[in-house]
């Protein structure tokens, strides 16, 4: 039955029924409004008030239950009324009240009512609860609609961030805003205890810097159980340990909320909120910032997936950048090695090589001997150092150029039939380390072939010599006649008195065993002998054949005077004490023509 079926009533801008017209019966007055759908709750209840009070014939009162309590929405203040236990308990009701549902009715207890009257007001009850539970889910609807597209805004900000700081610091902020709070932290986990990585709305400065373990404040209570925590009292309440409650106090602070940062059931932290007012933070709170730490959790894994992904490809990009340098190294240390190659097999000496370096490359270079000196200098020997140790580690240096300038040089020494015969110094122009110490080891080896080929030749030499002097000594007379061939082609003039000088060193197997000398080392002790003995003593002279058997050609000053000769041979032998060398010298010795 319809309000218009029933009575000409009026229906007013607001949209709730006035009634008016002949009286109506106080059950079917009751019975037309519980018939209607009301626009809102607080219309229900106030039609509700002014119908049941014309047909109790008395005031009446609307009561409705909220939160545990019992809130007046219509009618007068009673003078007196049930607790709200007895308003909850049907059995409990007195004369003067009804309820059904989550709303009562309370009139004067004098004023009796009939069974059907009080079974109606009952009915009363339960429309205006209805009325009240639909306006409730409506209103939570909309604000769930609200709080939705403000969660969304905030996950979607929060989202587009790809710091991890300044992700931690969005979402300290956002859940500040939402919340309602004064200060937000974000504290992660760092072994066994949390640590504040972003705070803000902190007044003292420890609040940033706070670390907590398990049990240990709102947060370590949310870390040993992994469950959200609240206080609503920080200074009084007793489900927290006290180590901070002095911050606490200078922070103001009187409520707390925290939640766990969870990501696939690992515990990364803990989101945190505080209020210096005196509030509850309810269980639509603890929803809310729940599903708030949900996505900031997942904004920071994808912050943190972000660093590892632009670290990764930094690294991508240095290992990148080697590789091209290293190919480049390859590259031109291959065509260098190239023509180092061609240049020793094409006979060229050490300034050859020299030019070969300083022609593929921008550098100087200088090529050294085994007393130090600069035997093949290229581009610049002004700007070389004018003398190098005799004994040299490989790679880099500081080597000090004539004018005084300390340079960053490479060095390597060069090494001949097992002996060091000199070494090679390096300054670079605009090449890379890298490059440079590839090209030290390369030119390094192009001259130690280049002596060793040049080695390799003398020995051919000092052989064909060593024959060519015994054919002419013992040969017969026509070994001799080619022989003196052979000598003219060697360039080898043999004049026409000649004296054999002999030497021979007596002890040098005994002395190589005590020094523990290798054969390298004890053939270089004979050059030295034999090149020290020469020196002092056939500098003067012609020789024309390697030792240990020398052919001479003394002039005619020097004839006649054998002793002397003999001593200063004695005198240059003193130089090794150890060492016993017997000379000999022929008497002059004519060598047949052809």
């Amino acid at each position: 039955m319809t309000p218009s079926d029933s009575d000409p009533a009026a229906t007013s801008a607001a949209g709730h029924v006035r009634w008016s017209g002949r009286p109506r019966g106080a059950v079917e007055s009751l019975e037309d409004l519980l018939a209607t759908v009301p626009p809102s709750a607080g219309s229900a209840a106030g039609d509700l008030a002014a119908v049941a009070a014309r047909s109790v014939t008395t005031p009446v009162t609307v009561l409705v239950e909220s939160e545990q309590s019992w809130t007046l929405v219509a009618g007068p203040q009673p003078a007196t009324a049930p607790s709200g236990e007895q308003l909850r308990s049907r059995a409990a009701l007195h004369a003067g009240a009804v309820r059904a549902g989550r709303t009562a009715l309370l009139w004067d207890t004098a004023i009796p009512v009939g069974p059907a009257l009080a079974t109606t007001l009952i009915h009363a009850c339960a429309w205006l609860t209805l009325a009240t539970d639909r306006d409730e889910a409506v209103d939570g609807a909309r604000r769930g609609r609200v709080e939705t597209q403000v969660v969304r805004d905030v996950v979607g900000r929060l989202l587009s961030v790809r710091d991890v700081d300044q992700v931690l610091l969005s979402i300290a902020d956002h859940t500040l805003r939402l919340l309602d709070s004064d200060i937000c932290g974000v504290l992660l986990r760092e072994g066994d205890e949390v640590r504040m990585k972003s705070c803000v709305g902190h007044r003292v400065v420890d609040t940033a810097r706070l670390r907590m373990r398990r049990g240990q404040g709102v947060a370590g209570l949310v870390f040993l159980t992994g469950e959200p925590a609240k206080v609503d009292n920080y200074l009084d309440d007793q489900t927290i340990s006290q180590d901070f409650v002095s911050l606490a106090e200078q922070e103001a602070t009187e409520s707390a909320l925290a939640v766990p940062l969870r990501l696939q059931g690992e515990f990364l932290g803990v989101l945190e909120v505080w209020r210096r007012r005196p509030s509850v933070f309810t269980d639509q709170d603890v929803a809310r910032m729940v599903t708030l730490a949900d996505f900031a959790t997942i904004a920071i894994d994808n912050a943190r997936l972000h660093d590892e992904q632009k670290r990764a490809v930094a690294r991508m990009e240095d290992a990148h950048g080697a590789l091209e340098r290293q190919v480049n190294v390859l590259d031109r240390s291959s065509r260098l090695q190239q023509a180092l190659l061609a240049t020793v097999l094409d006979g060229g000496g050490l300034p050859a090589i020299a030019r070969a370096v300083t022609r593929n490359l921008d550098c100087r270079i200088g090529i050294y001997g085994p007393d130090g000196t600069v035997v093949a200098p290229h581009r610049g020997q002004t700007r070389l150092p004018s003398t190098m140790p005799t004994s040299v580690r490989p790679g880099r240096t500081t080597v000090r150029l004539p004018g005084g300038e300390d340079v960053p040089a490479w060095v390597q020494p060069v090494h001949a039939d097992g002996d060091q015969a000199g070494c090679i110094c390096l300054l670079s122009g605009a090449q890379s380390p890298e490059m440079m110490d590839v090209v030290a080891g390369q030119v390094a080896m192009a001259c130690s072939l280049t002596l060793l080929r040049q080695h390799a030749a003398s020995r051919a030499r000092s052989e064909e010599l060593e024959q060519l002097l015994w054919d002419l000594l013992q040969g017969p007379m026509e070994h001799r006649v080619a022989a003196r061939s052979r000598a003219l082609r060697l360039n080898v003039p043999l004049g026409s008195s000649l004296r054999v000088l002999y030497a021979r060193l007596e002890n040098m197997d005994e002395l190589a065993c005590e020094n523990f000398w290798d054969t390298s080392q004890t053939d270089r002790v004979r050059r030295d002998v034999a090149v020290g003995l020469e020196d002092r003593v056939l500098r003067n002279l012609k020789c024309y054949f390697p030792p240990p058997v020398r052919m001479v050609e003394i002039p005619k000053r020097y004839r006649g005077r054998r002793m002397r000769a003999w001593k200063a041979l004695e005198r240059a032998a003193q130089a090794y004490p150890r060492l016993f060398a017997h000379w000999q010298i022929a008497k002059p010795w004519q060598i047949a023509k052809p």
